[in-house]
Formats: C-alpha cells, structure tokens, sequence
C-alpha cells in the first residue's frame, strides 16, 4: 500500500527503509537493485527522509511497497499532497513502474491527468457504488457520466489512433464542432465523424458532444448549448471536430 504521504522512518536512511519491506517478505521476483534503478534512487540511499522532497519521499515510499513483493500494488491518491513539478516529476516513474514489472496496481484518483498517463480499465465510484467500468478511452468520454461534466474532461488516445509514442490526450474544451465540411481552416487536425451522443448542461449553459472515431474511440467536445441548433449537430450525424495542435498533450509510453 501507498498512502497520500510517504509514511518514512524518520530515523532510517533511505536504504533502510527499503530494507524494511523487504526484510518483512518472502523471496519473490522482484530485485532491491531493480527497483532502486527503476525509481531513480540509487544517489539517496544514504540521506535520511528529511532531506529529501516530496517526490523523492514518494519514490522511496513506493520502493519500500514493491520490495514487499505484492501480487497487487494499491496506491491511494500518491500524487495528491505534491505541488504540479513534483507531480510531473514522480508520473514517468509510475508509467516505468506499470510496464517493466507488469504488476497490477490499484489507483485511487481524482486526477484526470494521472488517469490519462496511467490507467488501462477506469472503475468510477460515487458513494461507495460503482457507477460505469471499462476501458479508459471509452469511460472518459461518456457524456452520459458525471466525471465527463468536469472542466477538465478531456480524450484520451493510445498509439494505433496517433502518430506519436505513448497516447495523446485532448481537452474537451478545446474541441471545436463544425459541420461535416467546414472548409478551409487554420487547425491541422481535422476529424470527422458521426455524433453519437449530446448530453446538455443547463446549469452551465453547455453541451458535451461524443465524437465517434471508428470502433470504441469517442472524442469529446464542449460546446454552448446553443451551438448544437447553429452547427447542426445531431445523433447520427456527422461533424468536423477541430483540434489546435496547441492542445493536444503527448503523454510518456
């Protein structure tokens, strides 16, 4: 398990307190020099807890997880108590950490940019219920769900639907709608497709429409509800989403 703070041993240096999950477990498959070379830690194994930041706090703390040799690693929000650069700092850690190991990790989140980076199948719970389950790429996108009415919902895309590494993600807000031929146009990336769902907002005078893009792939867009009558959209209809360059983030393998 790793918690919100990194629960270290104050009086143990960094190399201790791996040591002590590790020392607590059976043999298993996965090696102390691995992970320390994995996490980035080789050069703090000397210092104590205080002297570090808050994301080399973190990395120990999910070194000292690992070497407990869990069958499942759960993380309760790990990012949540670090400001953006440690979090942009401690992110590519955990992607390494999902593919070298192949270990299955809970992730506990209310991160749209974590999910993106990290998650395979989102689970959405709301009071203890599982609301919807599945794949990121078709979750995230359901305008029928609460988490798609947030300021941040947004796309996501893995590698066979872009020309980039990793996936790329898209923010709803920046998706402009046009009808099915707009013409001529200063944005590069042009997409067309079918409208498979509109669900509207009236409390903030907006709209989310699901752009499909061939199989489970929807990209999502964010619109003033009086967009929907001036363009034309409808279910079943095709539109023209226009995506900036500028709001696309590529995100680390």
């Amino acid at each position: 398990m790793v918690f919100q703070d990194a629960r270290l041993f104050p009086h143990m240096s960094v190399s201790r307190n791996l040591n002590y999950g590790a020392r607590r477990a059976p043999p298993g498959p996965i090696r102390s020099d691995d992970v320390i070379d994995l996490l980035g830690i080789g050069h703090l194994l000397k210092r104590r807890p205080h002297s570090l930041s808050g994301g080399e706090r973190q990395r120990v703390a999910i070194g000292r997880a690992l070497l407990a040799q869990p069958t499942l690693l759960a993380m309760d929000e790990p990012l949540a108590s670090l400001d953006a650069p440690r979090k942009a700092e401690i992110l590519p850690f955990l992607a390494r950490l999902k593919t070298a190991l192949k270990l299955p990790i809970l992730y506990v989140t209310h991160s749209t940019e974590e999910l993106a980076s990290l998650a395979d199948t989102l689970v959405l719970l709301n009071a203890g219920h599982v609301t919807a389950a599945g794949p990121l790429e078709e979750i995230i996108t359901r305008s029928d769900l609460p988490f798609a009415m947030r300021d941040d919902s947004g796309s996501v895309f893995t590698r066979p639907r872009v020309r980039c590494p990793g996936a790329s993600s898209r923010a709803a807000r920046e998706v402009v709608l046009a009808a099915a031929d707009p013409g001529p146009t200063s944005a590069h990336n042009v997409i067309v497709g079918p409208v498979r769902a509109i669900a509207q907002d009236e409390s903030k005078n907006m709209a989310l429409v699901e752009v499909g893009l061939g199989g489970n792939a929807t990209l999502l867009a964010r619109v003033t509800r009086d967009a929907i009558e001036r363009v034309g959209l409808a279910v079943g209809r095709d539109a023209a989403a226009l995506v900036k360059s500028m709001s696309v983030e590529i995100l680390p393998s």
